[in-house]
């Protein structure tokens, strides 16, 4: 419909956009060409690597660098910490290892009714399990036997089952031969039983205590 203006002027209704007379809906056209990007031409010649670059030349900020280092010292700790809780580790289970191996010792001794014997040599660290050939009741001669799992000679060093540990002592025993009678109990190397108790000392302060009445073996931990 048809308005006219003060002055007498005819105009024409105003619709709102996108809209018919009638009312049907029109597609709207574009108010506007599509605006597409425009890059310099020195930046469309250069490849995607030279473009990461210009940003990697700002470096690192201080709070950047202070976190990284801060994350270095916390991983640095935890690897110490966990590489001598490993030595502690290793260290324990050598002791185990000895206690395994004199508790062998003595079982032989009893299911074969030959004595045996655990040389023990603190100068160079080691032991031996022996074993005499013929049951007797002198001296103890005896001579190395071999390990039941490997087949070689059963010779231990004790840096080979863990770096740091040593036998600092072995008490009641001179020389340190603890020896195992037909009976299981302990004797000397001379073959006479032991009044008094075993005791060996290591490095890592664990105590290897053999009873002399039944040798058996017991550790206590620091």
């Amino acid at each position: 419909m048809k308005r006219k203006s003060p002055r007498g002027e005819t105009r024409e209704p105003r619709r709102a956009a996108g809209f018919s007379p009638r009312g049907r809906s029109r597609p709207i056209a574009a108010l506007s060409p599509c605006h597409v990007p425009t890059f310099p031409r020195s930046y469309a010649l250069q490849p995607a690597a030279l473009l990461q670059s210009e940003t990697a030349k700002r470096g690192f900020t201080l709070v950047e660098l202070v976190l990284v280092i801060t994350l270095t010292m916390i991983l640095a700790a935890g690897a110490v910490s966990g590489l001598r809780g490993l030595d502690s580790w290793r260290a324990s289970a050598a002791v185990r290892r000895i206690q395994a191996d004199l508790a062998y010792a003595r079982d032989v001794a009893l299911l074969s009714a030959r004595r045996t014997l655990c040389v023990i040599d603190l100068d160079k660290m080691t032991y031996e399990i022996q074993q005499e050939a013929v049951p007797s009741s002198a001296a103890i001669v005896a001579s190395v036997i071999d390990h039941p799992l490997t087949k070689e000679s059963w010779q231990v060093t004790l840096s080979e089952l863990s770096r740091d540990l040593r036998i600092n002592s072995v008490s009641g025993l001179d020389p340190p031969t603890i020896g195992f009678g037909s009976e299981g109990v302990l004797v000397n190397s001379s073959g006479k039983p032991l009044k008094k108790d075993v005791e060996l000392t290591f490095s890592s302060g664990a105590r290897l205590t053999l009873r002399a009445g039944s040798g058996l073996c017991e550790v206590r931990w620091p």
